[in-house]
């Protein structure tokens, strides 16, 4: 007998897969294993997914699924080719370059004036 929780999670999706609304695919990936989700041509999917919701495959719109599916591939994909956040550094914030001490050493510029003008404005450099 499957678990309690499963059922319920089948029922909401069968439910949301059936309104037709905004979300319908959503529990999808909590029902069906990611390398099916991922590998398997998008009809298998299909019938994987009416087969374990026990609705009709008709039901399940060809074109909204499609696009459901190539939008789950294309953000696994990339979350796939994201590289590990790195580690902390195991130097202490004020001993790094660029920060704490570094700051001590600023010697503020005069600026310049505009020519032409006579005002107090800053002139900024043109990259014409």
């Amino acid at each position: 007998m499957p678990h309690p929780r499963t059922e319920e999670l089948v029922e909401r999706a069968r439910v949301n897969l059936l309104d037709a609304r905004y979300g319908q695919f959503d529990l999808i990936p909590a029902l069906i294993p990611l390398p099916a989700l991922l590998q398997e041509p998008p009809r298998q999917v299909r019938r994987l997914i009416a087969a374990r919701l026990s609705v009709p495959e008709e039901r399940i719109r060809y074109r909204t699924f499609l696009s459901w599916l190539a939008r789950f591939r294309q953000r696994q994909a990339s979350l796939r080719d994201t590289p590990p956040a790195a580690p902390p550094p195991s130097t202490p914030v004020r001993d790094r370059p660029g920060t704490a001490a570094d700051w001590r050493a600023f010697q503020a510029s005069e600026p310049r004036r505009q020519e032409g003008e006579g005002g107090t404005a800053i002139a900024f450099p043109r990259y014409d």
